[in-house]
C-alpha cells in the first residue's frame, strides 16, 4: 500500500511540473500572439495609408497593378 502511495505522489509531482511548464509555454505564446496582432494592425494601417495616397495621386490601387513581368 505504501509503494502505491509513493507512486501516486510521484505522478502528482511530475504532473505539477508539467502543468507549470505548459502554463509558461501558453503565456509565452500569448505574448507572441499579441505582438503579431499588433504588427498585423500596423501593417493594415500602413496599407490603407498607401491606398489613400495612391487614390489621391490618381494612381491605380496597389493591388490592381499588374506585376512588371506581364
Amino acid at each position: 500500500m505504501e509503494d502505491r502511495l509513493v507512486e501516486l505522489e510521484t505522478r502528482v509531482a511530475y504532473q505539477e511540473t508539467t502543468i507549470e511548464q505548459l502554463e509558461e509555454l501558453v503565456h509565452a505564446q500569448q505574448q507572441a500572439l499579441q505582438r503579431l496582432e499588433a504588427l498585423c494592425e500596423k501593417l493594415v494601417e500602413r496599407y490603407q495609408e498607401l491606398q489613400a495616397i495612391a487614390t489621391v495621386s490618381g494612381a491605380s490601387r496597389v493591388d490592381d497593378e499588374v506585376p512588371p513581368h506581364y
